[in-house]
């Protein structure tokens, strides 16, 4: 081989290995931004990664999980659907993306992905099938050697797929996985929140004012916690003890300027104090 040609051949095999070397040193500093909560720095890293290389398909998908969490959620739609392009058996890009549908309201979409996701990874199953009968499974749920083993980041999905279902105004399969989330992780706040969000809507003041009074267990100083308890006792007659709750919520600072301070009902993501509780 001519000694020319062949310099120039090692040179873009060396090249090629630099630039992709280079691509996975972004990829790995966004995936340790993500892991410190750096959304914003991880997106940056990964939209680095991907300008080095066009089909890294990982990268991608971590990219729009970090626009998820950024709730671009147009951004992380994008990210998703070219993640499945490029690898379509990418079960954990179909999972995402039909989340992302939901919260832009596509919510046929969003079955679909959902369905697709689970058709291509069992482990779906347990987080987006509705006709899981999770009373009469919870064994099954810990058997690692036939079914599912539940992590911190499916208890998280059980939660985001809640929310899709509130927003959905379906009220009981909301709470339903709320109801999950705090059977895997029973100091699970904000989902004691949204449950008792939901039960108020569904006028089950009591189990409202049972999670509210749990929610000010875990933390104290949650203001809108003890506004709402108010509010649902009020609802039941209790106005003395409803007024005790409002007067606390007052001393909390907030008191009637609650960024939440109005019934439950909305976009539950526009209400959740995800942060604040």
């Amino acid at each position: 081989m001519d000694k020319t040609l062949l310099l120039l051949v090692v040179f873009f095999i060396s090249f090629s290995a630099c630039t992709q070397k280079n691509a996975e040193d972004y990829f790995d500093k966004g995936t340790k931004n993500l892991i410190e909560g750096k959304n914003a720095k991880a997106l940056a890293n990964f939209t680095k990664a991907i300008g080095l290389d066009s089909q890294y398909v990982d990268a991608y998908y971590f990219r729009g999980y970090s626009n998820k969490k950024l709730y671009e959620y147009e951004e992380a739609f994008v990210d998703f659907s070219r993640a499945i392009k490029i690898d379509p058996k990418y079960a954990k890009a179909y999972a995402n993306r039909g989340e992302v549908r939901g919260f832009l309201h596509d919510y046929l979409g969003s079955i679909a992905d959902y369905k697709k996701a689970i058709w291509l990874d069992s482990m779906y199953v347990l987080v987006y099938d509705d006709e899981f009968d999770f009373n009469n499974n919870t064994e099954a749920i810990s058997d690692s050697g036939k079914n599912i083993k539940i992590g911190p980041k499916y208890v998280e999905a059980f939660f985001d797929n809640g929310v899709t279902k509130y927003n959905n105004q379906n009220f009981e399969g909301a709470n339903s996985n709320f109801s999950k989330c705090i059977y895997f992780n029973p100091r699970y706040k904000e989902a004691f929140y949204c449950r008792a969000n939901g039960n108020f809507l569904l006028k089950n003041y009591a189990e409202a004012i049972t999670d509210f009074t749990k929610v000010i267990e875990l933390n104290p100083n949650a203001a809108d916690a003890y506004f709402f308890r108010g509010y649902s006792k009020m609802k039941l007659g209790k106005r003395h003890s409803a007024l005790d709750d409002y007067r606390k919520a007052k001393e909390l600072e907030l008191g009637n300027e609650l960024p939440w301070g109005k019934p439950p009902g909305d976009s539950l993501y526009k209400s959740i104090p995800r942060k604040g509780i």
